[in-house]
């Protein structure tokens, strides 16, 4: 969890932390469309002719197949990774700026 806004690595700006979130979002919802939609129409169930190279081709396009699904799997928890990242830095920014504004009116209660 990032306790501090400072701690990514990264310089924010508070206001950009809800577009960046959307963004990462909208692409993580777009992968698992794409991630549904490749689970119905692969693998490749029979090969095109019964013959050695087209059985050849089915278990090459079945590995190559599988192997872009997987690819695209990991970079989509990498964008829900991010996505969660993002959220602690509001948070923090958030608690700093929640903190700030309590010191300010103990100042001026004072």
């Amino acid at each position: 969890m990032v306790n501090d806004a400072r701690g990514s690595g990264i310089k924010l700006e508070p206001h950009m932390i809800p577009k960046l979130r959307a963004a990462f979002q909208d692409a993580q919802r777009q992968l698992e469309e794409v991630v549904r939609d490749s689970g119905r129409s692969l693998p490749m169930t029979q090969p095109a002719m019964g013959d050695a190279a087209s059985h050849a081709f089915q278990a090459e396009f079945n590995q190559g197949a599988a192997s872009a699904r997987d690819q695209l799997t990991a970079y989509q928890a990498r964008l829900r990774e991010v996505d969660t990242a993002l959220g602690e830095i509001q948070a923090a920014y958030d608690r700093n700026e929640q903190a700030i504004a309590e010191d300010l009116s103990r100042k001026l209660v004072t």
